[in-house]
């Protein structure tokens, strides 16, 4: 009786044994920091850390020389693509171990992976690139320069500010880009980089040719916005969902605004009032916001304890919960959202506390940052699968195993 149970339990140990392995997920959510301070040289490595614990879970590869001034994750978190010092490399597989430089270019605004991650898509200073990153060794498949001309500006751009702009012909910076659900689509948020005349734009591309395909001259009125030493950008982020694109629109004086563009009206309906901080999951599912008038009370009396409020923004039923915090975690440079709404990370303003508020127990939790990090963003969790229909042939082996002694045991 021993013996066979000992064999029992050793094989329903193999089998959850099995079941826990690499690329299955993990129970945590994982934070990664990366970026480094204004106006400062020194980058910061990315680092990976538990959310619970803060302990550091970057892989041993990527804590010698995986230093980040910007980092991108893919959808499932399998893969990020990071600019560092000398190149932009992309780390892959589910440990996140293997790295590949793709391009020895700095001067970038944005990156954004397909669905399936068989290519990266690159914005910098007037050019957009879309790489083949799953060919063994990377290769640009396209790339379109986009330049200020008559084509460029809308119909309704004022005249004057028209005339300045085809005179100076100012560079634009692709900051934002990303792709549709189904990957047929580039979407690319575009600014003038003039301090006098920031314009946005936001244009739709072909991801086979490059050919640009929606939003054509004249069908788009600009987002007009005021860059603060051309570190901020009229439109900061941007996404498809349900034939609509919501963007993220930064106007100097104003703070966030969270915008819809109906893609068949091409009108802009706003969604949100005026924000000072706003992040959105990966999932392009939620959204947590902080308001201006919370955080100027705050600026006006630093040591004193204030209330401040998170809210967060449900986008698929537009409804709102309000999550009251304690202000000693202002100042705040930059907040985000993990993927089911449960956790907000904000970054403080001088860059060495993070604090993490669970919303549902409404527990704050307070951890020191290491290096010059100055950004934060959770990791995206792989999505679920349906375990039984796709087991590799070890899991039904193990599996089977265990079935044959539970009935030899009958």
């Amino acid at each position: 009786m021993i013996k066979k149970q000992s064999k029992y339990t050793a094989a329903l140990f193999l089998l959850l044994s099995i079941a826990t392995t690499k690329g299955m997920g993990y129970k945590h959510d994982i934070i990664a920091t990366f970026g480094s301070y204004p106006h400062s040289t020194g980058i910061a490595k990315l680092q990976l850390r538990n959310a619970e614990t803060w302990k550091n879970v970057t892989p041993k590869a990527m804590k010698k020389d995986a230093y980040a001034r910007k980092a991108k994750f893919s959808n499932d978190g399998t893969m990020v693509a990071i600019v560092g010092p000398k190149n932009i490399q992309i780390w892959k597989g589910n440990t996140l171990s293997r790295k590949i430089p793709i391009e020895n270019q700095m001067n970038i605004h944005s990156m954004a992976f397909n669905p399936n991650n068989s290519s990266l898509a690159i914005g910098d200073k007037n050019r957009i690139k879309l790489w083949d990153i799953q060919a063994k060794t990377p290769k640009i498949l396209w790339e379109r320069e986009i330049l200020i001309n008559k084509d460029l500006l809308s119909k309704d751009t004022d005249k004057d500010l028209r005339e300045y702009l085809l005179e100076v012909k100012p560079a634009v910076n692709i900051t934002a880009l990303s792709f549709n659900q189904d990957g047929t689509e580039i979407i690319a948020g575009m600014t003038t980089d003039d301090q006098f005349a920031p314009l946005g734009f936001i244009k739709s591309f072909n991801p086979t040719t490059g050919e640009e395909e929606l939003f054509k001259q004249g069908e788009f009125k600009q987002v007009e916005g005021y860059p603060i030493d051309g570190e901020e950008y009229p439109i900061d982020d941007l996404w498809e969902k349900d034939q609509e694109i919501y963007a993220i629109v930064y106007d100097r004086g104003e703070g966030y605004r969270l915008s819809r563009l109906n893609k068949n009206t091409k009108k802009i309906n706003l969604r949100t009032s005026k924000l000072e901080y706003i992040a959105v999951n990966h999932d392009r599912t939620k959204a947590a916001y902080i308001t201006n008038k919370d955080l100027e009370k705050i600026s006006r009396y630093p040591d004193k304890t204030f209330k401040i409020t998170i809210t967060l923004l449900d986008l698929a039923t537009k409804t709102s919960t309000k999550h009251p915090v304690k202000s000693e975690i202002a100042p705040i440079r930059s907040i985000c959202l993990n993927a089911n709404g449960t956790k907000v990370a904000m970054m403080g303003q001088y860059y060495e506390k993070i604090y993490i508020l669970d919303t549902q127990t409404g527990k704050l939790k307070l951890f020191k940052t290491e290096g010059k990090a100055s950004e934060i963003m959770f990791k995206p969790k792989p999505k679920k699968k349906e375990k039984l229909k796709k087991r590799s042939e070890k899991q039904r082996k193990a599996k089977h195993r265990v079935d044959v002694i539970i009935k030899t045991q009958g």
